[in-house]
């Protein structure tokens, strides 16, 4: 580890001036990461001003994950949590840093969403303890470290809880070695890799960049009975106890955000081998993700697209619904609409009537007022 001479004292954050010193530190108040996660979905220090040291070990736009150089060794509580702060770009991963602010816990997209909540420091200020500190070892998920739970969660009259309110937590004790959302919640922010995984979905790609994939550790082997898996390296939706589904918690979605992996997203597909994915654990849209940041290999072995044998007759006609995945009129889905272009004339076997979902308007993402979605339809026209 490099150690500098002195300590350097960073551009301070939000509600701080530029070169304000963060002044003396409470050492009271001084808790180590994994005593502020504690072992549960929300922190027993929300509200309260905490001073906690640790290694950044990824930089997001928004501020950086910070993990505990050694743990606790408990696994129930995570080793690490994000800093939320506008001045991120400050500090880069191996850098060791003492952080002092508010302990809260936030529900992406807001209470109404059901989200669950995570735990970060906000309003922080931040002090420079040295550079270039060896990164936390990864937590393996798979054979030889941790594999996630088979059941998503569990409560004593199998009805949905509120983790949220103290008495349904006390009610539902936090396990993470059978409740997969407590297991995904002890690893929250934490660096872990997932081993041998293979992929159950194909690379979905979003505005601004960002894509997800789905994948199982090491290759599918711990879910069972194996007929769960589809002949095509699919995962069939599986039934709880209550028969609404347990939306198959062995499974893991891979995150990948511009500004956290390196390089071009990769083309996956389903039942495509990955090499071992590293990433930090994150939480967005109903979903524990691995936010990938380090580059993968991967070895593709897709069966061959499925071709229907329908076909319209005289006296019959043929009808498709399909997703088209916010398809809208401009330059930038070309690709997207050759792609479905072909998909409509080869593996439909070009239909009599298609039904399209996720049709944008014809300027896309673009709030400019436009409710016409006449463009996006002819260039798909044209293109078939």
């Amino acid at each position: 580890m490099a150690a500098r001479t002195s300590l350097l004292h960073l551009a301070l954050v939000t509600g701080c001036a530029a070169g304000s010193s963060p002044g003396p530190i409470a050492r009271s108040n001084e808790w180590s990461i994994p005593s502020i996660q504690g072992a549960a979905h929300v922190s027993p220090h929300v509200g309260r001003t905490v001073t906690t040291t640790g290694v950044v070990t990824a930089v997001d736009s928004g501020g950086f994950y910070l993990q505990d150089e050694s743990g606790d060794g408990d696994e129930a509580t995570s080793d690490a949590l994000f800093v939320a702060t506008r001045v991120a770009g400050s500090v880069a991963a191996g850098d060791r840093v003492r952080v002092t602010g508010q302990v809260t816990e936030l529900v992406p997209g807001g209470a109404a969403t059901g989200n669950l909540s995570l735990t970060r420091i906000a309003a922080p200020t931040f002090t420079l303890l040295s550079r270039n500190s060896v990164l936390p070892e990864p937590l393996v998920m798979g054979s030889g470290g941790r594999v996630p739970p088979a059941e998503l969660v569990i409560s004593p009259d199998e009805q949905p809880v509120d983790l949220r309110l103290r008495r349904q937590a006390e009610v539902n004790r936090f396990n993470p070695g059978t409740d997969a959302l407590d297991f995904f919640e002890s690893l929250e922010g934490m660096r872990v890799t997932i081993q041998d995984p293979v992929a159950v979905s194909a690379t979905r790609t979003f505005p601004g960049g960002a894509a997800e994939v789905f994948a199982l550790p090491d290759r599918g082997s711990h879910i069972a009975p194996p007929t769960l898996r589809t002949g095509r390296g699919g995962l069939y939706l599986r039934s709880g106890p209550d028969n609404r589904g347990n939306q198959n918690p062995g499974r893991v979605k891979i995150y990948f955000d511009r500004r956290l992996f390196p390089g071009a997203v990769p083309a996956i597909g389903v039942g495509d081998r990955l090499g071992d994915v590293t990433g930090v654990v994150g939480y967005g849209f109903g979903n524990f993700e691995l936010r990938a940041t380090a580059a993968f290999e991967v070895a593709p072995t897709r069966p061959p697209r499925e071709q229907t044998s329908l076909a319209g007759t005289r006296d019959q006609l043929s009808v498709a619904s399909y997703n088209v995945l916010n398809l809208s009129a401009q330059p930038e889905d070309d690709a997207q609409r050759r792609a479905l272009a072909e998909q409509i004339m080869e593996n439909l076997r070009t239909p009599d009537i298609v039904a399209l979902q996720e049709i944008q308007d014809n300027s896309g993402e673009a709030d400019d007022g436009t409710t016409d979605a006449g463009g996006t339809l002819r260039a798909l026209a044209e293109a078939v």
